[in-house]
């Protein structure tokens, strides 16, 4: 196994689990650490997050059926704020929609459903600041996964203070792949057949 690349990706190996076989954290840090390796947005504050809690749990309203649950730690930085000292909303719903689509992921490889998915719909309720330098807790549970959509909600606490900041409701659904549309014309058809030939 290569080397992790971050916190992230390493806490994978080290967080205390539940239910989660070898072979699903092995995939789970192969995620991780594929994604902490990217150059995009938002990774100085991803790769600095910290797995404690991975978990496939018996739903207990639902018996037969599996939830995962992922607790997630860092601390707010610099990087994080708003105009004032507290974690600016956008960086929450940015931590949320990781943290959950993570959990998702989890719960879509114990299944055998493929985890690649984009977002539906992702609803915030903020309740408290977070100030700088607070240790912020984010705990995510699976709520549905069907045959094309599937959800996850999430809570976001002060854990110094013991004060909840924020909760949310993450949607996500299996992408559609575009199709090829061809100009109306008088060879329309002769085109479409030579496409078609040229996929085969």
């Amino acid at each position: 196994m290569p080397s992790p690349c971050s916190i992230l990706s390493s806490s994978i190996l080290d967080a205390p689990t539940n239910g989660v076989t070898p072979d699903l954290r092995d995939h789970m840090f192969r995620i991780t650490d594929a994604l902490a390796s990217l150059e995009s947005y938002g990774m100085d504050v991803l790769r600095n997050l910290k797995v404690t809690e991975m978990s496939l749990l018996q739903k207990e309203e639902e018996p037969g059926k599996v939830e995962s649950k992922m607790v997630f730690e860092t601390r707010v930085t610099k990087s994080m704020l708003n105009d004032t000292p507290n974690m600016h909303g956008g960086c929450t719903a940015f931590l949320i929609d990781f943290c959950s689509s993570v959990t998702l992921a989890l719960l879509l490889e114990y299944m055998k459903k493929p985890s690649s998915q984009v977002s539906q719909n992702l609803n915030i309720m903020y309740h408290a600041p977070a100030r700088e330098g607070a240790r912020i807790r984010i705990v995510n549970r699976t709520v549905t996964v069907g045959k094309r959509t599937m959800s996850a909600r999430s809570e976001v606490y002060d854990a110094d203070n013991s004060r909840l900041v924020a909760s949310g409701s993450h949607s996500k659904m299996t992408g559609s792949q575009p199709e090829t549309r061809l100009k109306a014309d008088p060879n329309a058809a002769q085109s479409e057949s030579r496409l078609k030939t040229a996929k085969l």
